[in-house]
């Protein structure tokens, strides 16, 4: 039976979904904002956060490209910079969720945030779609033997491959690999859940766990209902 550990929870084709609230960057720079979607994630019934923890400039070289954001205009780099939380900011929303017993993970964009992340003890690390081919950030994941969440939005078949071609010698119980659809929100006739059943079954030579639809669709619903619902509860 194919399993996916963290470090007090195993997850299993007979498990209850293991929910993800993804809050990303929408608590408006804001750590007492941050810890109310935290909060309101916990009682709702979400098992895990999901945070971004990034350096803008790591994915945003064009600072003046701008975006309609919630009614206002501004640049994307802006945006982003806005709600970009250091090493100190992470490790207390860690302690916060450790706190009041929310699962807690992040997903960074360089090796120096794979680095920081493990030294403030999460057990799980998400590699995010926009960075599935980025070569050094899969070698430094690939040698930390941590359980590993990998998103696929906006990629192909070959880059998929790509991506797992460095977890060759990994714990294949350590790697969940999630089907996504980068839109937000994405409409249903989006969803393109058939893909879970294309992905176990043209991706089993590279895993011998391929995670399963339950496990796959967790993406979709945490993208998808869980952000959009804590958007409108705290925005």
């Amino acid at each position: 039976m194919n399993k996916f550990r963290l470090k007090n929870i195993t997850l299993n084709e007979n498990s209850t979904p293991f929910i993800v609230a993804e809050i990303g960057i929408n608590f408006n720079g804001s750590l007492e904002l941050a810890k109310k979607t935290i909060f309101a994630a916990k009682k709702s019934g979400a098992d895990s956060v999901k945070f971004q923890y990034y350096k803008t400039e790591d994915f945003i070289s064009n600072k003046k490209i701008k975006i309609n954001h919630q009614g206002v205009s501004l640049t994307q780099y802006n945006l982003f910079k806005k709600n970009e939380i250091n090493l100190k900011q992470i490790e207390e929303l860690k302690i916060f969720c450790d706190k009041i017993k929310i699962h807690f993970h992040a997903t960074p964009t360089s090796e120096t945030g794979i680095n920081e992340l493990i030294e403030i003890g999460v057990d799980v690390i998400k590699n995010g779609s926009d960075f599935l081919t980025n070569t050094k950030m899969l070698k430094c994941l690939s040698k930390k033997k941590l359980p590993v969440v990998i998103s696929t939005g906006m990629c192909t078949g070959r880059e998929i491959q790509y991506a797992l071609s460095f977890f060759k010698n990994y714990n294949k119980n350590n790697i969940i690999l999630l089907h996504c659809v980068s839109n937000y929100p994405a409409r249903d006739s989006e969803a393109n859940t058939l893909r879970v059943d294309s992905l176990k079954k043209n991706l089993r030579h590279w895993l011998d766990t391929v995670t399963t639809q339950k496990e796959m669709n967790l993406q979709l619903w945490q993208e998808f209902m869980v952000q959009f619902g804590l958007k409108n509860i705290l925005l």
